[in-house]
């Protein structure tokens, strides 16, 4: 009987057993998952009009300093600065996750197309990520949100929220489409796939049954990546004035903050910055950790040999 060697072993521990060593309690990549999912439950909460409080409504003075009362000061019109944080992650979680997955989604299609095709399928593709890469990202972020938020979809006014999270979907698939490519032609050339052809299998088969699998872990280490840069894309896009007017959001309060420094009023752009950098801090690590538990070769990887 064979003895199965440590590296050879590793790969054969399912992934939620992996999953959940990865992801234990009381380590920092649990924390950081923690931390993700309570921005999360915070958008929910908000999108669902919890607290039920106005954020509009004045709840003390102007300018008043972080207290027991106020945890987080009030704004030049006595607005609850912790109440605005709040109501941010609603609009800056939706627009960046929302945002991920249409340019992971977008990626991956085009990646798996350009990878398995090939040819003049391959080149198509590789002409768009190279033209859409030559372009300045924020400029084409720009030029596209303004395109945008004067249309509408299927009767629906594209301003704010929508336009934004269409620019960053439509921008942001390239580097997930190169990624997804290269693992398809390195896929492509392994055993088990020649032996599918051979056996007549379709290539949307081979491609759903066997090539989507082998994937799942970029697709998560992507969305994870996506989801925290367009964090920092939404941010900047609300802080230039293309977000939405009527409801709070990260950018909007640093936008504010921006007039507030010269008076010592550091406490509004602390709190939209202290969200911000939370946020993308615990995506990161979590896309991290999610790839040492879902990638069977990193995981070999970091396991020493005896």
């Amino acid at each position: 009987m064979s003895v199965e060697s440590p590296r050879e072993a590793v790969t054969t521990v399912p992934g939620m057993s992996r999953m959940r060593q990865v992801f234990h309690p009381c380590g920092w990549p649990g924390v950081m998952l923690l931390v993700v999912l309570a921005y999360f439950m915070a958008a929910m909460l908000g999108g669902l009009g919890w607290p039920h409080d106005d954020w509009t409504q004045r709840v003390g003075p102007s300018f008043a300093p972080p207290s027991w009362e106020h945890w987080f000061g009030t704004d030049r019109l006595g607005r609850s600065v912790a109440m605005k944080t709040w109501l941010g992650a609603r609009l800056s979680v939706i627009i960046s996750c929302g945002g991920a997955a249409l340019a992971v989604g977008a990626g991956v299609l085009l990646g798996m197309l350009a990878g398995w095709r090939r040819g003049w399928v391959d080149a198509l593709v590789i002409w768009l990520c190279t033209t859409l890469s030559t372009v300045p990202r924020l400029m084409l972020l720009l030029a596209l949100a303004l395109l945008l938020r004067e249309q509408t979809l299927f009767g629906v006014s594209l301003y704010g929220a929508p336009s934004m999270l269409l620019a960053l979907g439509l921008t942001g698939w390239v580097g997930t489409c190169q990624v997804v490519r290269a693992e398809m032609i390195k896929l492509g050339a392994l055993n088990f796939v020649t032996a599918a052809r051979v056996l007549g299998a379709s290539g949307f088969d081979i491609a759903r049954r066997h090539a989507l699998p082998h994937l799942t872990h970029l697709i998560l280490v992507e969305f994870g990546l996506r989801v925290a840069g367009f964090i920092g894309a939404e941010v900047s896009l609300s802080f230039l004035g293309l977000g939405p007017a009527d409801q709070p959001s990260w950018g909007t309060m640093l936008e504010e903050a921006r007039l507030e420094i010269p008076q010592q009023v550091w406490w509004q752009m602390s709190a939209a910055f202290a969200a911000v950098f939370l946020f993308s801090l615990a995506m990161h690590e979590v896309s991290d950790a999610l790839r040492d538990a879902l990638d069977p070769r990193t995981g070999a990887e970091a396991r020493p040999e005896r």
